[in-house]
């Protein structure tokens, strides 16, 4: 057989080597597209765990606002603490901090407002005169190097006006 030498063509290292590139190239996109998808994950854990918190504030302050008292009951273990917010008319609202999280039991009915893999403790205190009810959440941090963040939600019972 006779070989044509005016054909060109290209070796099968010249091909091996480009495969090899194109290979290497697309290691590198598929570990950004990894990354950036892992990274879209944690922001929306975290924009999902400032949500509740916004909510709970929300909750809290509303709640405060309509309270003519407060009664604190503290846990043995400072994990079992309790907010009981007395209303002139109709059904006190406790927050309670248990193993699973916060829960708030009204006349709605009891719902879990944080899980308790968000927080590590939590504490109820009172200031002004007993009509600024504070509530302080300790949240968990994500690793030896996260650092641990507090979160403080005031009310004032009866509104501002009193």
């Amino acid at each position: 057989m006779r070989r044509n030498s005016q054909r060109p063509a290209y070796t099968l290292i010249e091909v091996g080597v480009v495969m090899a590139l194109l290979g290497a190239v697309m290691v590198v996109v598929t570990t950004l597209l990894v990354g950036m998808v892992g990274l879209e994950g944690a922001e929306s854990g975290l924009q999902a765990r400032m949500q509740g918190l916004v909510r709970l504030g929300e909750q809290f302050r509303a709640d405060g606002a309509t309270a003519a008292k407060a009664k604190f009951t503290p846990g043995p273990d400072d994990k079992s603490a309790s907010l009981t917010l007395e209303f002139a008319k109709g059904k006190p609202v406790t927050y309670q901090w248990e193993k699973a999280g916060l829960f708030r039991e009204g006349p709605e009915g009891k719902q879990r407002l944080i899980p308790s893999s968000i927080i590590e403790q939590i504490e109820f205190a009172a200031g002004e005169k007993d009509r600024l009810v504070s509530m302080r959440l300790l949240e968990k941090g994500k690793g030896a190097r996260s650092p641990l963040r507090n979160w403080w939600i005031q009310s004032a019972l009866g509104g501002d006006v009193q």
